[in-house]
């Protein structure tokens, strides 16, 4: 697969380079010479003439270079069967249904490319997607030139319309790319005042379709995580930038559910699941720390070594009444007390 992947990069190259650079149309025009069915010996002068009308002004060192990268050379992966019969003093294809065309992709391999491209579409208007947004559209275009049907209509992604964090995303990630100190103004949900943060972002991290990102603030002398789509304004400062070369994604959330860092211990966490819900569980886990301790006809029992926090909570409604908590007990109190808190507004 990635050596048709190079070949359709070759290909797709053909649209982008200029003529006068793009070595990728010479073997192209060589491949439809040697592959001609009415004539499949071709001498040197010959081949050459073919390139000239194509305003290709090639010598013959140029030629025969040219025929050894389609003989030889891995990252075209063509592997020309291409041979000199010395009576004729021409080049010919030893097998004459070669083609480097037919060699490029299969009708699956453009049909996943295909599906790719459409899923890349969802995230038009981010700029990190824009900067090659024109090579997905020339992938689209190849496919549909090369007539192979692009479905769209087989994959469905999850799309809520709109994200606010959005907005502020290139600012966020130039940021981190140029380690550049931000002053940002935020402001909190329910909140009619705002803060200043003179903020150093790390890394940007995405949870349930939203976007956040981590990064110390000198104003709360704490590093702290802050969604996007709270974020106001976005300043460039000059300040020197504080690099924390401990810190990394995976250590800084290894025992968190979401992106709120809870400030309670690591506990060792239980959970019982009825037989219900057992198989998504199992299938998709709540945790890389999941750990299954049981299953039997009654159900399915895991562990997780989490710190307590609000995203912990809402995952555990969400399963209500299928979960049961079997420990820490502090966890199971909190719990009962939401679900009470719930029936009473239902009230």
């Amino acid at each position: 697969m990635l050596k048709r992947l190079q070949k359709l990069t070759d290909y797709t190259i053909f649209n982008i380079m200029p003529i006068a650079k793009n070595p990728i149309l010479r073997y192209r025009i060589i491949n439809a010479c040697l592959s001609n069915k009415h004539k499949r010996y071709w001498t040197a002068l010959e081949l050459i003439e073919k390139l000239r009308s194509y305003d290709y002004d090639v010598k013959k060192r140029t030629l025969e270079r040219d025929l050894e990268l389609m003989r030889y050379d891995e990252r075209l992966g063509y592997y020309a069967p291409i041979a000199y019969d010395n009576n004729k003093k021409a080049y010919y294809y030893t097998d004459p249904d070669f083609s480097i065309q037919s060699l490029l992709l299969s009708p699956e391999d453009l049909e996943t490319l295909g599906n790719t491209s459409a899923m890349l579409q969802k995230f038009k208007g981010l700029g990190f997607v824009n900067a090659f947004q024109e090579i997905v559209d020339k992938l689209t275009r190849l496919i549909e030139h090369m007539r192979i049907p692009q479905r769209n209509d087989i994959i469905a992604f999850e799309d809520n319309g709109y994200n606010k964090g959005r907005d502020h995303f290139d600012d966020i990630l130039r940021l981190i790319s140029g380690c550049t100190v931000a002053s940002i103004r935020y402001q909190k949900f329910n909140r009619q005042e705002t803060d200043e943060h003179i903020f150093h972002p790390y890394f940007l991290k995405e949870y349930c379709q939203r976007w956040y990102v981590l990064g110390y603030s000198e104003t709360r002398r704490n590093t702290i995580t802050l969604a996007l789509d709270r974020i106001i304004s976005v300043t460039d400062t000059t300040l020197p930038f504080l690099k924390d070369k401990e810190l990394s994604p995976e250590k800084y959330f290894q025992h968190t559910l979401g992106v709120t860092i809870g400030q309670g211990p690591l506990e060792d966490i239980h959970l019982h699941f009825s037989p219900v819900m057992a198989p998504y569980i199992k299938t998709q886990y709540l945790h890389g720390t999941q750990h299954i301790l049981s299953e039997d006809k009654t159900g399915l029992t895991i562990s997780l070594q989490l710190i307590v926090n609000p995203e912990l909570m809402q995952e555990l409604l969400r399963y209500c009444p299928h979960v049961t908590i079997l420990k820490p007990t502090s966890l199971k109190e909190k719990y009962i007390a939401l679900l009470q808190e719930g029936l009473k507004n239902g009230k």
